[in-house]
């Protein structure tokens, strides 16, 4: 279980449908330790009248396609409850990549510091 926790690419707290996912990985690429983190959270969303989400991308350096399409996926899933995520804390390119996407006409993105 301890290797687990170690291997995990994000901490999660949960209060209600209050979901806080800080990523603490510097890369967030196709590996199974994200995907088992992205199915957790997806889980979390499913079962929750009306998520509220705060995800913070402060240590996040790179983002996969694939992960970008997850999160578009889960903005479109939280989205379709009535809930609201938010994204705060992302560097410049990662904040650019999810405009590339449109994830900002889903979600509300906090622009980075300049």
């Amino acid at each position: 279980m301890e290797e687990m926790q170690k291997d995990r690419f994000c901490d999660i707290k949960i209060d209600g449908d209050a979901l806080d996912v800080r990523f603490k990985r510097e890369f967030l690429y196709e590996q199974p330790h994200l995907h088992m983190d992205f199915d957790e959270i997806d889980e979390l969303v499913e079962k929750a009248e009306s998520p509220q989400i705060t995800v913070n991308m402060a240590g996040v350096v790179y983002i996969s396609s694939v992960s970008l399409g997850w999160f578009f996926e889960l903005a479109k899933n939280v989205r379709q409850k009535s809930g609201h995520m938010k994204i705060v804390n992302s560097k410049k390119p990662i904040f650019e990549s999810f405009t590339v996407v449109r994830l900002d006409n889903l979600v509300e993105i906090e622009k980075p510091a300049e």
